[in-house]
């Protein structure tokens, strides 16, 4: 939590910033910069509306298949780095948003190489005493991932309807059809008994694992 953290880690050639550790040991990262191209998060045909506004289960979207299309494409060397991990997917009523991260994780995807942060990662990562809810324009303060998720889509969807989807927009929590383009960033996990080599956390001096 805070904003000026010293946990910066360099793996596969890439700067990640460490999210937290779970009880397991296993190490949550999220990539510091964000895709190159925008991504739609879902754009199925929904019978709810018929429209194609997109269907917002996390397990059966587009983004998903997206994001687990690019594990493929990660080196051998460094996917033996990696742990597998429970991705929080559950959806989120309007009059629910607590920042606590159980609300997100009542329903999880199990044992996930890579994905997106759920929308309470956001809010979790802020050390102001106002940030309470999910959409607190508070939770912009004395938070390290304002700088990397000014505009991205999370793993929540609405629980209001059947195509919203939770998305950072400007430092606020926001919902928006599943179908409109925003980035993203990458979210994997290590395990918490990697060989640390090198570095003291901060950007210039990131952690480093192995080679």
């Amino acid at each position: 939590k805070g904003k000026d953290l010293k946990n910066f880690l360099s793996f596969g050639g890439v700067k990640w910033r460490i999210l937290n550790i779970d009880t397991d040991g296993t190490i949550r990262l999220i990539k510091i910069a964000q895709e190159k191209r925008n991504s739609y998060w879902d754009t199925k045909y929904n019978n709810d509306i018929n429209r194609y506004y997109g269907i917002n289960d996390y397990k059966n979207s587009q983004i998903k298949e997206l994001i687990t299309g690019s594990y493929d494409g990660f080196k051998d060397e460094n996917k033996l780095h990696l742990a597998p991990f429970n991705v929080c997917t559950a959806r989120r009523a309007s009059n629910n948003l607590s920042k606590d991260r159980s609300i997100d994780c009542a329903e999880v995807l199990e044992k996930q190489y890579i994905a997106l942060s759920s929308v309470s990662d956001y809010a979790n990562a802020s050390l102001d005493e106002n940030c309470v809810n999910i959409n607190d324009g508070a939770c912009s303060n004395y938070n390290y991932l304002i700088d990397i998720l000014v505009e991205s889509w999370t793993t929540t969807g609405s629980l209001d309807d059947t195509y919203n989807v939770y998305f950072i927009n400007g430092g606020i929590a926001s919902v928006d059809y599943s179908k409109k383009f925003y980035p993203y960033n990458w979210v994997i996990s290590i395990n918490g008994n990697e060989l640390y080599l090198s570095g003291d956390g901060s950007e210039d001096d990131p952690y480093t694992i192995n080679k």
